[in-house]
């Protein structure tokens, strides 16, 4: 049988490709000359790169938090509901953007879930001092006209305290036109009036009490009158100043005719 006859010429080997240094060891490794760098690579960038945005501080901490605090808010412990929504109201006072933190977290909706069924006289306290501080602008005011049916029926109740918190609430909201209108048409601004006229030196209240009148019945009132040092109280007799011969003195009495418990000062 007759075999083909062996080529002793190696193969050629491809151009584009260079040998691999190292011998054996090496022939399992990747072909490192048979790939060029792409272009540019390796080379600096023609223009500065934009430095990262700074995140305010506690920005992602800070909206967690609320949003866990939101979460608390209608938690079935009352413990939790108290410390959620103290921290809450501590918050909405502290800044405007922690107000915003809370208005996106939904806080004021979930307040005025939990105050329309809520009987705690404290927990109510809190709950409307935070809407309070939430109502800042006509749009966050209109955002808490599902409140004013609470707010008239707290306004009406027998403790005095929720219904003074429920008073600045009101006095706060009605300052926009449409929520005005509205506390009109449920008959809550005479319920309004009586609460904010037992307390007139409020000035969270002023608005209210300026509004019906009450401030200026106030502020009317006759001076009391002046007594000098070291001379007795008036005394009920009409004519005890109405003399036909006034002394130049101002310490002496005027009364011509002494009583035997008011005798003549000395001059």
């Amino acid at each position: 049988m007759a075999f083909a006859p062996r080529n002793s010429k190696p193969p050629e080997r491809p151009r584009d490709l260079r040998p691999i240094k190292g011998g054996g060891k090496s022939a399992s490794a990747p072909l490192r000359g048979a790939f060029f760098p792409l272009p540019g690579a390796g080379a600096s960038p023609t223009r500065a790169l934009a430095p990262r945005k700074q995140l305010p501080s506690g920005g992602r901490t800070l909206s967690s938090r609320v949003y866990v605090l939101v979460s608390q808010v209608s938690h079935v412990t009352p413990q939790v509901q108290h410390t959620a929504i103290q921290e809450l109201a501590l918050l909405a006072s502290t800044s405007d953007a922690s107000r915003l933190e809370i208005l996106a977290a939904g806080g004021d909706k979930q307040l005025i879930k939990m105050a329309s069924r809520c009987e705690e006289a404290q927990l109510l306290r809190w709950a409307l001092a935070v809407l309070v501080s939430l109502a800042a602008d006509d749009w966050s005011r209109q955002r808490q006209q599902k409140m004013l049916p609470r707010l008239v029926a707290l306004l009406a109740g027998t403790d005095e305290v929720v219904a003074k918190e429920a008073a600045v609430l009101a006095a706060n909201l009605v300052t926009n036109a449409n929520m005005l209108e509205a506390m009109h048409r449920l008959g809550g601004m005479s319920r309004l009036e009586e609460v904010a006229a037992r307390y007139i030196d409020d000035p969270r209240l002023q608005s209210v009490n300026a509004a019906s009148g009450a401030t200026e019945g106030a502020g009317s009132r006759a001076p009391l009158p002046m007594i000098s040092p070291g001379k007795p109280s008036p005394s009920p007799n009409p004519n005890a100043n109405a003399s036909p011969h006034p002394h130049p003195h101002p310490n002496l009495n005027l009364n011509p005719t002494p009583t035997p418990n008011q005798p003549y000062p000395l001059p």
